[in-house]
């Protein structure tokens, strides 16, 4: 929703835990949104105010808490979120997809992880995984057209027209346009990730050690021992 990372500064940690292993990564970002962003101009216009905070709040109990106006777009932001974890257990190998549809000439397939995560997201089956390429049935092929006008932006039918022709023809806005800003964006954070310098954290009661995972693992276990 254009809350800015703070890439002047340090727009994501990732801390490891000592004894688990499990990484944990945080981002941070801008706790407003810019003036001109599109959704701060339509909360101007209603003289409100959305702050990271409301988000975060309707981000852990979207059932409880409402954003007026971006509930849909939200709740879409979070399904293509999801689906895109789904569709990496299928091409990893943890599910199988097995569907009689992989040859049939009207089927709608993808090799994009992107494409096929929005897809399904519409809540469209997938029938089948092949040599790394996502295939669904005919009835995806709308939709695939809508996701393919909204990914090429302003250049073409641009997101006001991307929405008003999925609302013809479904008859309700399915966000798609959120959908991909939503992926990009993780791809973004992604990066932001890969470029952290790991933080090693050991936790006693209220004591806590960090130390940089490119330290030499000689003196990472001294300073271990003597805290």
């Amino acid at each position: 929703m254009q809350f800015l990372p703070r890439i002047d500064a340090e727009p994501a940690t990732l801390v490891v835990d000592f004894e688990t292993k499990k990484p944990i990564v945080t981002f941070w970002h801008e706790h407003t949104l810019p003036a001109d962003a599109p959704v701060a101009i339509t909360f101007a216009a209603a003289g409100k105010i959305l702050t990271a905070t409301h988000v975060g709040t309707w981000w852990t109990d979207p059932a409880k808490y409402s954003i007026e106006g971006y509930d849909d777009a939200l709740a879409a932001m979070r399904r293509v979120h999801e689906t895109r974890e789904w569709l990496l257990g299928v091409i990893k190998g943890w599910r199988r997809v097995m569907g009689s549809h992989r040859f049939a000439r009207d089927s709608v397939s993808t090799s994009s992880l992107h494409v096929a995560s929005a897809i399904m997201a519409c809540k469209i089956q997938l029938v089948a995984f092949d040599r790394r390429t996502f295939v669904f049935g005919k009835d995806a092929a709308p939709i695939a057209a809508l996701i393919h006008e909204a990914s090429q932006g302003a250049s073409a039918a641009g997101p006001a027209i991307v929405q008003r022709k999925t609302i013809e023809t479904f008859g309700r806005d399915l966000c798609i346009d959120w959908m991909l800003a939503a992926l990009t964006c993780r791809d973004r954070l992604a990066g932001f990730v890969r470029a952290c310098i790991a933080q090693i954290e050991k936790r006693d009661g209220d004591r806590v050690l960090r130390l940089s995972s490119q330290m030499p693992k000689t003196l990472r276990r001294e300073f271990t021992r003597k805290w």
